[in-house]
C-alpha cells in the first residue's frame, strides 16, 4: 500500500504569500470581480458570513438582495472554484497546500494537495469541454451596411439550403428506428407545458436603392426596425430625401442566429421535440401566443419582441458593447462588458431569459447577443446545462433571466459562461422605465 509523505505545516505568513500569489496569477488577471470575492473570503476566512454579506460587500449587490431569487453568489463560487482547480492545474501543480471552497460552504481553506483533488472532483469534470468545437461564422452586421443586391441574394440562398438541411434532419430523427432519450432538465423545463416550440429568427429590414442602371444597394441602419421610422435616419434621409418612400427589403436572417437555431432544432430532435421556424416578418404576434416561443437577435433586431425584451431586469447595450443590471446599486452599476483579448478573440455578453408569455400559458426563451450561437453551444453543453441546473436549483418558478459571457474566435464559439442569474419577477412598465432611466442618467 502507497503511503504519502507528511506535509509541512505552512509557517507564519506563507498562507499570505500563497493568496497573493493567486490572486497575480494569468488565471485571475482578467477576473476582477473573482479577485475581489477571493480576497474577501480570505479575509473573512475564520468568520460565520452568509450569502447576503457575500453579495452586498463583495459583489456590490443591492442592499434588497435575496438569495431566494438571486444566486449571483452560487455562481460567483462555482466560477472561483472552477478558476482555484485552473490555477492549480495549469500554474501551480507544484504546491503541496492549495486553497480549496468546499462544495455546499463559501468557507475559503488551505488544505494538502491530495485532499484537494477529492474535492475537486465532487465538481470539476476534467474530461469534458466547455463548449464543442464549431466552425468560424460571419461576422456580425456594422451599424449600417451596404452590399450588392446579388450578394444579399446568395445569403438569402444559403438560409434556404440551410432551413432545408434542417428540415432533413428532422424528417430522418422523426423516423421509427431514431434513438429517443431523455430529455435534459434544463429544456424539459422549458418545454414541459404541453405547448408546440416555435423558432423566430429576426428579418433585419433593408431599403433599396438603385445606385446606377442595372445596380441595386441595400442599406440597413439598425436603428430603423419598422418600416414607418426610415426617415427618422440621418443615412437614410440623405440618400432617400424626406419624401421619398424606399423600397423595403426583409429576405433574409442573419448567420448567429439561423446557425443557433439549426443547432438547438438538431439538439431538440435528439429528443423527439418537434420545432418549427419563422422569421420576424412572418406570423402576426396573436399567433406566436399559443406556442412556446425561441427568438433570437440582437439589442435592434428584436424589435418585434421588444414588449418582453423592456421586461428585463438586464438590458443589453445598443453595438452589444455591454449588459447592464437596472436591479445594481445607481451610484455602482453592474456591467458585462464586451472585451477584445488579443487581434482574434473577443469576450461578447448575452442574455437568456424564459418569460411567461401570452395568455395561453405559453413561454418565451429570449437567446439576445451579438454571438447567438454561441449561448446556444452553451446551452447545449454537459457543462453549460449542468451549470444551469445548478444555478436555478432552489428557485420556485421556471422563469428566470441570466447573463452569459462567450469567448469567440473570429466568431466562432470557443466557450461561455455564467456571469449571473436571477429568478424572473415581473414588473410594471412604469417601473421598468424608470429604472432604465436611473441608468442612462448616470454619466
Amino acid at each position: 500500500m502507497e503511503v504519502s509523505e507528511p506535509v509541512a505545516p505552512l509557517a507564519d505568513g506563507q498562507d499570505r504569500l500563497l493568496v497573493q500569489e493567486v490572486l497575480g496569477s494569468k488565471s485571475f488577471e482578467r477576473t476582477t470581480s473573482l479577485r475581489r470575492l477571493l480576497e474577501y473570503l480570505w479575509v473573512h476566512r475564520s468568520e460565520e458570513i452568509n450569502e447576503y454579506a457575500i453579495a452586498t460587500e463583495a459583489l456590490s449587490r443591492a442592499s434588497d438582495f435575496d438569495s431566494k431569487i438571486d444566486a449571483t453568489v452560487r455562481v460567483q463560487i462555482g466560477r472561483l472554484r472552477r478558476n482555484l482547480y485552473r490555477f492549480y492545474s495549469e500554474e501551480g501543480p507544484h504546491h503541496v497546500w492549495r486553497l480549496t471552497i468546499p462544495v455546499g460552504s463559501h468557507e475559503l481553506r488551505f488544505v494538502p494537495a491530495s485532499e484537494a483533488e477529492l474535492q475537486t472532483a465532487s465538481f470539476i469534470d476534467t474530461s469534458a469541454s466547455l463548449a464543442p468545437s464549431v466552425t468560424p461564422l460571419v461576422e456580425s452586421p456594422r451599424p449600417w451596411i451596404s452590399a450588392p443586391i446579388g450578394y444579399v441574394l446568395l445569403a438569402c440562398v444559403l438560409v434556404c439550403t440551410a432551413l432545408l438541411a434542417a428540415d432533413l434532419l428532422r424528417r430522418t430523427s422523426n423516423s421509427p428506428s431514431a434513438e429517443r432519450m431523455d430529455t435534459p432538465q434544463f429544456w424539459k423545463t422549458f418545454l414541459n407545458n404541453g405547448k408546440s416550440t416555435r423558432f423566430v429568427l429576426p428579418a433585419p429590414i433593408f431599403f433599396s436603392v438603385q445606385a446606377t442602371p442595372g445596380h441595386t444597394v441595400m442599406l440597413r441602419d439598425i436603428f430603423v426596425n419598422s418600416p414607418s421610422e426610415w426617415n427618422r435616419s440621418q443615412v437614410l434621409t440623405e440618400v432617400f430625401g424626406k419624401t421619398e418612400n424606399p423600397k423595403i427589403w426583409q429576405g433574409y436572417t442573419v448567420a448567429s442566429d439561423t446557425f443557433a437555431s439549426l443547432q438547438l432544432a438538431r439538439f431538440l430532435d435528439r429528443y423527439g421535440v418537434h420545432t418549427s421556424f419563422s422569421s420576424s416578418a412572418d406570423p402576426p404576434r396573436e399567433i406566436l401566443d399559443h406556442e412556446n416561443i425561441i427568438a433570437f437577435g440582437t439589442s435592434s433586431s428584436l424589435a418585434s419582441f421588444q414588449a418582453d425584451v423592456d421586461r428585463l431586469s438586464f438590458r443589453l447595450a445598443p453595438h452589444e458593447v455591454k449588459v447592464t443590471d437596472l436591479l445594481s446599486p445607481a451610484d455602482h452599476p453592474q456591467e458585462f462588458l464586451a472585451t477584445h483579448e488579443g487581434t482574434d478573440r473577443d469576450i461578447v455578453p448575452g442574455i437568456v431569459a424564459v418569460l411567461p408569455h401570452g395568455d395561453a400559458g405559453g413561454r418565451i426563451m429570449l437567446v439576445q447577443g451579438a454571438q447567438t450561437r454561441a449561448i446556444i453551444s452553451y446551452l447545449t453543453s454537459e457543462e453549460g446545462m449542468k451549470e444551469m441546473g445548478q444555478a436555478l436549483a432552489g428557485m420556485k418558478t421556471p422563469y428566470f433571466e441570466a447573463v452569459l459571457l462567450s469567448e469567440v474566435n473570429r466568431g466562432a464559439p470557443l466557450q461561455s459562461r455564467l456571469g449571473t442569474v436571477r429568478a424572473f419577477v415581473e414588473r410594471s412598465p412604469e417601473t421598468m422605465a424608470k429604472l432604465l432611466q436611473v441608468k442612462q442618467n448616470i454619466k
